[in-house]
């Protein structure tokens, strides 16, 4: 028997001993499966096998569809799950937000702008508040923001606004920035409705914006193929990070801001050390920790899971991918939709993933 398969046998009765407790496979079968692929997609170091065991146990498993939400008329441009993971939160083409019920499949609540134009007036994004008392969400030209009890309007915020592309509460439902086509990200203060700053530098659409935890900082991408990072306080850009050979649709914070994850129409995702750019001298950094390569069409979402672990994407491909930070390698890849996945949320206690497709149906998995 040569060495190799020694190693391969020694790593099988290793996962063997450890099925009971891990539940993730019920068959030894089923683990030298896994085994078999991993071997024959990359060169593992076998010196590294309790991390690798660790990462196996852990983290594959086999996601199973649990309900499928169709039916709908509307074509659905963002989803997303309410902080209690009961309930997605639509934003929709016809100038409705909807609030699905995960157990019925029903609409529990409609949010409906007070002027409908089919084009003009299309939801681009909403999402709850932190404590799900209020939404916020944008059309083309305005944003909106509503409290969830009474599924009333509480106000709206104006601009010379040219297509808004997103919108997000700060962690402490104090501010609200936005990002659009004219290159510009502005911050709202939310009890005055007031503009507080504006962030410039892009030099084309700007596609995402986030906050870090603490909301020390926001995160934006664009079209210009970069990402670039900014003091919330000063307004000033901190980083300008770059690598990307097309447009950026998405960039975010890890929830402990160790982490950054960006994903492009090039068909890769990036993981940047945030840790490390933030103490690092430089202004500009084009090196990752890892460059992550497997879709085969465009990238359109990613999200980090609550535990820093992983990382999840959808694409065009009618694929999700899930990725071990750590390694970048992939540890699961399941064709989800008939057709392009638009994009993914995963649930507060990471227990469900959903997403939406061109295929005018939203799913769950878990």
């Amino acid at each position: 028997m040569s060495v190799a398969n020694e190693k391969e046998e020694e790593i099988t009765r290793q996962l063997v001993k450890k099925k009971k407790d891990t539940r993730v496979y019920n068959t030894t079968i089923e683990i030298k499966k896994i085994m078999e692929n991993w071997l024959r997609l990359f060169s593992i170091n076998f010196g590294w096998i309790k991390d690798f065991n660790k990462i196996i146990l852990q983290y594959i498993k086999e996601y199973k569809l649990l309900k499928i939400i169709e039916g709908y008329d509307y074509i659905v441009n963002n989803a997303k799950f309410s902080p209690s993971g009961k309930e997605i939160i639509v934003s929709c083409n016809d100038g409705v937000i909807r609030i699905i019920e995960i157990k019925t499949k029903k609409v529990i609540k409609q949010f409906m702008l007070s002027s409908i134009n089919e084009n003009k007036n299309a939801i681009n994004d909403a999402e709850f508040s932190l404590d799900g008392n209020m939404i916020v969400s944008c059309t083309d030209d305005n944003i909106q923001l509503w409290d969830v009890i009474t599924e009333k309007q509480i106000k709206q915020f104006e601009e010379n606004f040219i297509l808004i592309m997103s919108v997000k509460f700060s962690y402490d439902n104090k501010m609200i920035v936005s990002s659009s086509a004219d290159n510009i990200i502005r911050l709202w203060d939310i009890n005055t409705g007031q503009q507080i700053k504006s962030f410039q530098g892009h030099s084309d659409i700007i596609t995402y914006i986030d906050f870090s935890f603490h909301n020390q900082f926001i995160l934006s991408s664009s079209y210009d193929k970069t990402i670039r990072l900014w003091n919330v306080t000063t307004g000033s850009q901190l980083f300008l990070l770059k690598g990307h050979q097309d447009v950026i649709v998405k960039s975010l914070f890890s929830y402990d801001c160790h982490f950054i994850v960006s994903c492009s129409f090039d068909k890769t995702i990036r993981l940047w050390d945030f840790l490390s750019l933030s103490s690092s001298l430089s202004s500009s950094s084009s090196i990752p920790i890892h460059v992550l390569k497997g879709h085969s069409d465009i990238i359109t979402d990613i999200q980090f899971s609550p535990d820093h672990q992983t990382i999840i994407s959808c694409s065009m491909d009618k694929t999700i991918r899930i990725w071990d930070i750590q390694t970048g390698f992939p540890l699961h890849t399941w064709i989800a939709h008939s057709q392009g996945i638009l994009g993914l949320d995963i649930s507060f206690d990471a227990s469900n993933i959903l997403t939406f497709s061109e295929d005018q149906t939203i799913r769950l998995w878990g």
